[in-house]
């Protein structure tokens, strides 16, 4: 599979612009290989994961977790994960990786952990802000149309269930054409006035640079004026966690049993009763206490996440709020399996078939007792 086709597939389906500010997503390690034949796609590049993408041969490897959160200043082989990066380098292997982009965006991890649970009318439990931004394009009368229909067909102007939304104001623009240039109108070194219409759109941050290129496409100036204003709006499409309903309500016993099966959990803690009717149900892979007040605020019967502390679980009990904890690890393990579907999926028709390849490690850090 080729490099560009790989990239364009990736950021297609999760776009770099939905990850969180704080996170360090794509090329992690980056050998420059134009081509992938053998894809190993994981949770994170553990030691034991760097050793089966040795003896596999794989030319990437495609995780959850960065290996790399902050910047490097030195890297040493004494160094567990800077020897992991001395050691892919050395082995001609690249490391890619989707982390919130993958949690946020439309078909991620929780998108993927709901569809297993059996949840419907799922909805985004924080939507993102600021992921839309206006675009405004000038243009000369006659031309208004043809890129009306070029925003339409790129995405800009999709508003729940309309499509081609856009604003036109009508104007006077002016510019002067210098020697070397190749003006659609006027002439060098004369001032010239044009009417002109103000044509604006709402598009996705993700789709800017798309979006521009095929308005120059249709665009009759050799220089094109836009501007890119950014916007506050909420994006209900994407975001942190999900809520929804059981296809069929249970009881907290039954969604455990259930739960501990999907995921493989060795145990799990929760609070609230076993007993109790569980329908309305909230939840976020890996770390998500930061929602349990939220989704309380939503009115969940239960929420689902990992790494849940001692006050997040008291503030559910007193408020009649049950809680799962379903293990970081074992919440997001699951990763693996959802990329490797969409990627077998999106490129089976493609000449150039990779292999692409589950990490059978076990690398969760934790054991449990019994």
């Amino acid at each position: 599979m080729k490099r560009k086709d790989l990239l364009d597939l990736l950021q297609r389906k999760f776009p770099e612009e939905y990850a969180e500010d704080w996170d360090n997503t794509g090329f992690i390690i980056d050998v420059g290989k134009n081509e992938y034949e053998r894809i190993l796609v994981a949770l994170e590049l553990a030691p034991e994961v760097l050793s089966e993408a040795v003896e596999l041969g794989v030319d990437i490897v495609i995780t959850h977790h960065p290996i790399v959160f902050k910047p490097i200043k030195k890297l040493s082989a004494k160094i567990v994960e800077d020897s992991m990066i001395i050691e892919c380098i050395k082995n001609d292997i690249s490391v890619f990786a989707i982390h919130t982009n993958c949690d946020n965006y439309d078909g991620g991890t929780n998108d993927y952990l709901s569809k297993l649970i059996g949840l419907r009318e799922t909805e985004v439990l924080l939507p993102l802000e600021k992921t839309y931004v206006k675009l405004v394009v000038f243009a000369p009368n006659g031309y208004v149309q043809k890129i009306r229909n070029r925003m339409g067909e790129m995405g800009g102007g999709s508003i729940g269930p309309y499509s081609h939304c856009t604003f036109a104001g009508r104007g006077t623009g002016s510019f002067k054409p210098l020697i070397g240039s190749n003006s659609f109108i006027g002439e060098i070194g004369k001032l010239e006035t044009v009417e002109e219409m103000r044509l604006e759109t709402i598009l996705p941050s993700s789709k800017i640079e798309s979006m521009v290129q095929a308005m120059k496409e249709v665009h009759p100036y050799e220089e094109m004026a836009y501007d890119i204003i950014p916007l506050a709006n909420l994006n209900k499409n994407a975001g942190s966690g999900r809520i929804g309903r059981l296809n069929n309500p249970m009881t907290l016993k039954m969604l455990l049993e259930k739960l501990k099966d999907i995921l493989s959990a060795d145990a799990l803690r929760y609070t609230g009763d076993e007993n109790r009717i569980i329908d309305k149900v909230g939840l976020s892979t890996g770390s998500g206490s930061d929602l349990i007040r939220e989704a309380y605020r939503r009115g969940v019967d239960c929420f689902l996440t990992g790494d849940i502390k001692y006050h997040d679980a008291q503030f559910a009990r007193i408020n009649n709020m049950t809680l799962v904890d379903i293990g970081h690890y074992e919440s997001e393990n699951i990763f693996k399996y959802a990329l490797r579907q969409m990627l077998v999926e999106e490129t089976e028709n493609i000449i150039q078939t990779p292999d692409i390849l589950v990490s059978k490690e076990d690398i969760n850090p934790f054991r449990f007792f019994k």
